[in-house]
């Protein structure tokens, strides 16, 4: 599915992972974002002041993940979190507290 991602931290570092990795280590929390894109920025730091588990896929670095992107969700918009197997877009995202982690 991925050819990578980027695991956004406090300092902002780059790991990269399989999606083997992925899915046993973030139980496929990803979150598609895009570069210079206002509400991705604070969906990252949103998740990240919850201690969220994610990992945030760039679909402008990664051509693969915009592809699936718009097969799952039938459109090209971020920010875009799977988890649960469920999607949540934009401004909603904003409105996880976390205790979704724990359901």
């Amino acid at each position: 599915m991925f050819t990578f991602v980027r695991r956004v931290t406090g300092d902002i570092g780059r790991f990269f992972y399989t999606e083997d990795m992925i899915e046993r280590e973030f139980l496929m929390n990803v979150l598609y974002i895009m570069n210079s894109c206002p509400l991705c920025a604070k969906a990252v730091k949103h998740l990240q002041e919850r201690n969220y588990p994610f990992v945030a896929v760039n679909i402008l670095e990664d051509p693969q993940a915009r592809m699936n992107l718009k097969e799952t969700t039938g459109e090209v918009y971020t920010p875009a979190l799977f988890h649960h197997g469920r999607v949540t877009k934009g401004k909603d995202i904003l409105n996880l507290s976390g205790e979704e982690e724990s359901s």
